[in-house]
């Protein structure tokens, strides 16, 4: 569970060494969605910051265990590219990457949709609540299956949130959900 220290909830996509530098980060509990790569690779640096971080993991855009790994980083938006247009999976971060993750302190794993999918693109408000109900499913069996573990947290694919999402969710066991509202790490100021 996350601790109730009430600290403003940062959203980090893309991790980059200089906002360990420069940033006070401690001063946040920060969330990572999509299981980039470069938010594993910064771990060492990472773990020394005293504060609560979640990862917000998509199964379905993992790279397979011994597959190459870029150090490239690219952004999220064509890290995504990538793999819906090309299958690429080199710039996220693998099940054996993960599970580490889950065993280290102050480290909390939630979902971010088994597909990644924007539920807006669903024309069809039935066929909206079908995709949300199947893609849950399979990501509660992906997590049970793979990481002996139900998550309670859930960040909406594409911060797309609304009442009746969220009440499926409740429906599935998730408590505490995450989306827009959280600061983005790009908007933070320096003094």
């Amino acid at each position: 569970m996350v601790k109730k220290n009430k600290k403003p909830i940062l959203m980090i996509h893309d991790m980059r060494e200089d906002y360990i530098e420069e940033l006070p980060l401690s001063k946040f509990t920060l969330t990572f969605d999509d299981a980039l790569y470069s938010q594993f690779y910064y771990w060492d640096q990472l773990k020394s910051i005293d504060t609560d971080k979640i990862f917000f993991i998509t199964p379905s855009i993992l790279n397979p265990v011994n597959s190459k790994q870029s150090t490239l980083f690219p952004t999220s938006n064509e890290a995504h590219r990538k793999f819906f247009e090309l299958g690429i999976t080199e710039d996220f971060m693998n099940i054996d990457q993960i599970k580490f993750l889950k065993e280290q302190e102050q480290v909390y794993l939630g979902a971010h949709g088994y597909y990644h999918r924007n539920i807006n693109t669903i024309k069809k408000f039935k066929d909206k609540i079908n995709f949300i109900k199947e893609d849950t499913e399979k990501l509660l069996e992906w997590f049970q299956k793979n990481l002996n573990f139900t998550p309670d947290k859930y960040c909406y694919p594409y911060n797309e949130s609304n009442e009746i999402y969220q009440a499926i969710l409740k429906g599935y066991g998730f408590k505490e959900f995450f989306g827009g509202y959280r600061k983005d790490i790009n908007e933070i100021k320096l003094f």
